[in-house]
């Protein structure tokens, strides 16, 4: 069971996240430099870590919205932290240039990001239309959108080389 301390320091951390996210993309950008990955798996991997995470602090958060435990203003800011981070990860994967025998399994995995960002906004609505006409068919669209990112996933994993 979430707190308010460990929902604050939640809030805090994915808060911090974001402001050094974002001050790194305001500073004045120089010559462009590339970093190019050369280890296709421990990226992929290092992006589903993270992934992982981001989805199960969005999954309890909108756990805790529907015990009552944080109101949908809350939870609206939780799930945009996410969903920036998500994006972060996304850019990530795109910029990578991963090799053509990674495409599908990167493909893959960018694909599940997308729709997990969708999934992100379809709480956002659901949290913003609780206990209103159309809630059921919320809960059902999210129940697929997470059945899709794990299927996702999975086929990224199977597409390794």
């Amino acid at each position: 069971m979430a707190s308010k301390k460990g929902i604050a320091a939640t809030v805090a951390i994915l808060g911090a996240i974001l402001a050094a996210s974002f001050a790194v993309w305001a500073l004045p950008q120089g010559p462009a430099i590339t970093i190019g990955v050369t280890d296709f798996e421990g990226h992929i991997d290092g992006v589903g870590s993270i992934h992982g995470v981001l989805a199960e602090e969005l999954e309890s958060s909108f756990q805790d919205l529907q015990e009552g435990r944080i109101t949908p203003d809350e939870y609206r800011r939780l799930a945009e932290a996410t969903s920036t981070q998500i994006n972060e990860q996304i850019v990530g994967l795109v910029g990578s240039g991963a090799d053509e025998s990674w495409q599908a399994s990167y493909g893959a995995y960018l694909e599940a990001l997308r729709t997990q960002n969708t999934l992100v906004r379809e709480t956002v609505a659901a949290a913003e239309s609780a206990g209103r006409e159309g809630a059921g068919e919320s809960m059902k669209r999210i129940e697929e959108l997470r059945e899709r990112v794990a299927q996702l996933v999975s086929e990224s994993e199977r597409a390794r080389p």
